[in-house]
């Protein structure tokens, strides 16, 4: 299976402290690939990183080939990366339909100069994304009473959703996710779970950072351990729950069953 993000070597330096110390990951296509690891292990800076909001000190970046390590965040997401963000980022003056077209800015960028001579062309465009977004919205589980609400004044939940939206819109073949089950119940984390596999299989893969070993034993198809900023483990979900260094570190030398610490 091809890789469709490699990166080797990568180092972030804050100061004198290295965040993440020579990193070697590679994402699969059609794969969610979990990153794991203890408070301050590097999982953030990580994504970060990936997605061009820190730029490295050290290694290198591809995405689907091209090389892109210290580039801008709107160069990496051209490359065909969508993230969203731990701390959930919504307006509160646009509806939820027009927080989703946000992020249809890559698709525009791409195609800027035809659609500034040929205003036909763009009025077509623009009617087009609105029934792009129209349709994610569906597809991410909020019917049409959504639409012209509000996004700060939905359940949080529902804000999660509008924000994979609107990543979903710019079409990315990699969904970065930096602890999107974060603050949820049992029932919203198994529901954005299945949202999380269908994204899977309509084309995207994904990069989830989380911590509840419980859900990641049932959704992740690989997994990369971070422990001080380096990689600690990778493989399936089995070997990684059954790796003797990755239950001492992340869970406390207590043993893992089922997936959980």
């Amino acid at each position: 299976m091809n890789a469709l993000l490699n990166a080797q070597g990568l180092s972030v330096t804050f100061g004198g402290l290295k965040a993440v110390d020579g990193l070697d990951i590679s994402i699969r296509e059609g794969h969610i690939h979990a990153l794991i690891g203890p408070n301050g292990a590097g999982k953030s800076t990580v994504v970060n990183a990936l997605s061009g909001f820190v730029k490295p000190t050290a290694g290198s970046l591809t995405i689907s080939g091209s090389e892109v390590c210290g580039r801008e965040a709107h160069v990496i997401a051209q490359a065909g990366l969508a993230r969203t963000f731990q701390n959930i980022r919504l307006f509160g003056a646009m509806s939820v339909l027009e927080t989703v077209l946000v992020g249809a800015h890559r698709h525009f960028d791409a195609n800027l100069w035809h659609l500034l001579f040929l205003r036909r062309a763009l009025r077509v465009h623009e009617a087009q994304m609105v029934e792009q977004a129209k349709a994610l919205l569906r597809f991410v589980g909020l019917d049409e009473s959504f639409d012209e609400r509000a996004p700060t004044t939905l359940a949080y939940g529902h804000q999660r959703r509008v924000e994979i939206a609107r990543a979903l819109i710019s079409r990315p073949r990699l969904l970065l996710l930096d602890e999107p089950l974060a603050g949820m119940n049992l029932a919203e984390k198994e529901e954005l779970s299945a949202l999380i596999k269908r994204i899977r299989d309509d084309g995207t893969s994904v990069l989830l950072v989380e911590h509840d070993m419980s859900i990641i034993h049932g959704l992740a198809d690989r997994i990369t351990v971070l422990y001080h900023g380096q990689k600690l483990a990778e493989g399936s979900v089995t070997e990684v729950f059954a790796n003797e260094a990755v239950q001492s570190a992340y869970f406390g030398k207590q043993k893992v069953k089922g997936g959980k610490a």
